[in-house]
């Protein structure tokens, strides 16, 4: 995983683990690469290069082939591929339409997405190996149209989100807000949020809610819903996500959750399976709080465990609390893959490979 806003992902090859650490200035490094084309006033009306086939993608080189990309109604469905680190500052992204296509990040960073609006308001295609930092996505209090992710905003069952990050803000006066994504029906895999997200409900750091599959994923954001109740299963508040109605697997959360109701280190409300997860950030609310999990209806959980002393949470609807040494200790994490998929636990908590 890259650098993303105030994360740092490194790899230490040496000893074959990677470590999570904060790194304020890493999105804003000047010696970083980082194309600014515009304004938009003077920007021409095609990509810079690439037909928008697989063998010939369209390239996002500069900003001017990111503002083509958010208003054209017609290219939803083509390639895509970001050739390098672009600011996006004073583009709105796509406000409408589904993007079926395939957005290849190549690993390099948009930077400064500034909006009311997710990169892409709904996807039923492809997005990978892309991160999003410093963004700000933001609507007032009472305004229509939850829904709302740095990424995307609803992930719909065939979306794939595959290898992405985000980091940022959001603010958004509704339901389902997630850092990466806000309702997700589809799939999320190996990917990282560490957004500050603020929303009525269905609040979650890395999705606000899952009714469909993540795995090998994590949220490092605080995840605050304003209001609870009204929504029944989705109104819960989670470091991970909000509400679960689908499978969530070998993932954690570190982001702190606040709420007044069905709040949780990992997830607010659960009736769908989970499996091999963790969470250690503080959670605080009114009725149906827990260390991992607020409130469950039916669904499974196996072999979850949340910090009985930085959750501040003596109780959950399901899981295992322990204490923080506990934590550090492989032992702890029955049937959990150090082999292929976690890094056993060595000054701290188990890492995902």
């Amino acid at each position: 995983m890259r650098s993303i806003g105030l994360i740092l992902v490194l790899a230490i090859m040496g000893c074959g683990r990677t470590e999570i650490q904060f790194n304020p200035t890493s999105a804003e490094n000047p010696n970083t690469t980082v194309n600014q084309q515009g304004p938009t006033s003077n920007c021409p009306s095609t990509f810079s290069s690439g037909n928008g086939s697989s063998l010939s993608p369209y390239a996002i080189n500069n900003k001017c082939d990111f503002e083509l990309l958010s208003t054209s109604a017609t290219d939803l469905s083509k390639y895509f591929s970001l050739t390098q680190d672009v600011d996006v500052a004073g583009v709105t992204p796509h406000t409408g339409g589904d993007f079926t296509g395939h957005f290849e990040g190549n690993n390099h960073t948009l930077n400064h997405l500034t909006s009311a609006y997710s990169m892409f308001e709904f996807n039923s295609g492809t997005i990978q190996n892309l991160s999003v930092t410093n963004a700000v996505i933001s609507r007032p209090i009472g305004t229509s149209g939850g829904r709302a992710g740095v990424i995307v905003g609803t992930n719909n069952t065939t979306g794939q989100i595959i290898n992405c990050q985000a980091s940022g803000e959001i603010d958004n006066g509704y339901y389902f807000i997630g850092g990466l994504v806000g309702l997700n029906s589809g799939t999320i895999t190996h990917s990282l949020a560490n957004v500050a997200v603020n929303g009525v409900a269905g609040i979650g750091g890395l999705v606000g809610v899952n009714a469909g599959t993540i795995s090998q994923s994590l949220s490092l954001g605080k995840a605050t819903a304003s209001a609870s109740g009204a929504m029944a299963s989705n109104s819960g508040s989670g470091g991970l996500t909000g509400s679960n109605t689908g499978t969530i697997q070998d993932s954690f959360a570190l982001g702190a959750a606040v709420g007044t109701d069905q709040v949780g280190g990992l997830i607010g409300y659960n009736s769908g399976v989970v499996i091999n997860v963790f969470s250690a950030g503080a959670v605080t609310g009114g009725t149906n709080v827990g260390g991992l999990i607020g409130s469950v209806s039916g669904g499974s959980v196996t072999n979850g465990f949340w910090d009985l002393s930085t959750s501040l949470q003596a109780s959950s609807a399901a899981g295992s609390g322990q204490s923080t040494a506990n934590m550090q200790l492989q032992a702890t994490f029955t049937g959990y893959d150090f082999s292929t998929v976690w890094y056993p636990p060595a000054s701290g908590y188990p890492s995902l490979r």
